[in-house]
């Protein structure tokens, strides 16, 4: 795919998912159970697949996921919601905490949110910053490309992460 095509797929996808965040309120629910930030490649603007990453900090984390859960579930938002719990069941390269994997359809298209409940986000935070303050127009490009790649080649977000791109690119970059 050439460079012109790319950034107007990401920013098709990035307005797509204004739009899905902003029709459906979700992060005005999700403010009443914590802090709530947006990382990954929305914030980045190197959007390239449907999915939308999202933490909230809270004190009860437990609490407040079942509570979202809830009140999403009762608003009727989403098509189709899963829960995860990292806490009583850890994962290797997952946050201990709590994750609603929200599913919905915009214009045809299958988008995932992922939503994680997490006592301290400081490490995603960090991570997110740094990788804005390296992120140029090239290297932009060349994830882009990569995601487009992952995509066109079958390869699934879970067996190549964009995490795992970015480092790729950019080399090994570690946070405090």
């Amino acid at each position: 795919m050439n460079i012109k095509k790319l950034n107007e797929h990401s920013k098709n996808t990035k307005s797509q998912a204004k739009a899905l965040l902003q029709s459906t309120k979700l992060l005005d629910v999700l403010k009443k159970f914590g802090d709530v930030h947006i990382i990954g490649s929305y914030p980045l603007n190197i959007m390239y697949g449907p999915d939308i990453d999202i933490v909230v900090e809270s004190k009860n984390t437990r609490k407040g996921s079942t509570d979202a859960l809830q009140e999403i579930i009762e608003k009727r938002l989403f098509r189709k919601i899963e829960y995860g719990d990292f806490v009583k069941f850890p994962m290797d390269k997952r946050p201990k905490g709590y994750i609603l994997v929200i599913k919905a359809v915009v214009e045809g298209v299958k988008w995932e949110i992922e939503v994680w409940f997490l006592k301290n986000a400081s490490k995603q935070l960090n991570y997110n910053k740094l990788l804005k303050s390296k992120i140029t127009e090239k290297n932009r490009i060349k994830f882009l490309e990569a995601k487009y790649l992952r995509d066109t080649s079958n390869t699934s977000k879970h067996a190549l992460s964009s995490y795992e791109i970015y480092e790729q690119i950019l080399g090994t970059i570690k946070t405090q």
